[in-house]
Parts: C-alpha cells; sequence; structure tokens
C-alpha cells in the first residue's frame, strides 16, 4: 500500500506542475483545466495519505 500511497503523491505533484505551467504559458486552455487539475491533485494527495497512513 505504500507504494500506491507514493505513487499517488507524485500524480498530485504533477497535478500541481501541469496546471503552473498552464498558468504561465500563452495557451488556449481555460481556468477550468486549471481547477480541473488542481481538484485532482488535492483527491490523489488524499488517496495518497489514505494509502500511506500509518507507515
Amino acid at each position: 500500500m505504500e507504494a500506491y500511497g507514493r505513487f499517488a503523491h507524485n500524480m498530485a505533484a504533477a497535478c500541481v506542475i501541469a496546471a503552473m505551467s498552464i498558468i504561465f504559458t500563452d495557451t488556449r486552455y481555460g481556468l477550468m483545466h486549471v481547477f480541473a487539475l488542481f481538484a485532482t491533485g488535492v483527491l490523489c494527495f488524499l488517496a495518497g495519505a489514505l494509502c500511506s497512513r500509518g507507515e
């Protein structure tokens, strides 16, 4: 379960990095994409915390 938790935390970091790169580049992506990436990052972080709890 610890490996799944680490994977979920890595995915959370990737979502935040992707959202930041979208914000600071001139692309046609809207704010909904950024909010979706942040929401996915939060969900992945929480899933990682639940998988890694106690370890």
